[in-house]
C-alpha cells in the first residue's frame, strides 16, 4: 500500500467553529506518494476534532464566491507553488513551510 501525505504549503483562510471542534481551510496541498510528488491541489477543507482531541481531515468542500475573493491577494503565491512545487523531503527530513508560506504573518 502507498504511503501518501499531504504537505501544506500555503493556508489562504481559515475559519474555526465557535466550540472549537470543527474548521475550514482554503490551503494549498503538495501530495507525495512514496516519496514523490504527485499533484499539487489547491482545496476548502473540513476538519474535526476527535475524541481522543487530535484534529482529524474531513471532507474537501466546494468553493463559494467569498471563498474566492479571499484567495486573491494569495494568487501570485499560488501560482509560484504551483508552476515549481519545493522539492519533497527525504526521509528523515521535516517538513517545513516555504518562504512566504503557512507560517508567513501575511496569510
Amino acid at each position: 500500500m502507498a504511503d501518501i501525505q499531504g504537505i501544506e504549503l500555503l493556508t489562504a483562510n481559515e475559519w474555526t467553529s465557535r466550540d472549537g471542534k470543527a474548521s475550514s481551510k482554503i490551503r494549498l496541498v503538495q501530495w507525495v506518494s512514496d516519496g514523490k510528488s504527485i499533484s499539487v491541489k489547491l482545496e476548502k477543507r473540513k476538519f474535526f476534532k476527535g475524541e481522543d482531541g487530535t484534529w482529524k481531515t474531513g471532507k474537501a468542500d466546494g468553493f463559494n464566491k467569498k471563498d474566492l475573493e479571499s484567495l486573491r491577494p494569495h494568487w501570485p503565491k499560488i501560482k509560484s507553488l504551483m508552476d515549481s512545487p519545493p522539492p519533497v523531503p527525504g526521509p528523515g527530513e521535516s517538513v517545513a513551510a516555504p518562504e512566504g508560506g503557512a507560517d508567513d504573518p501575511g496569510f
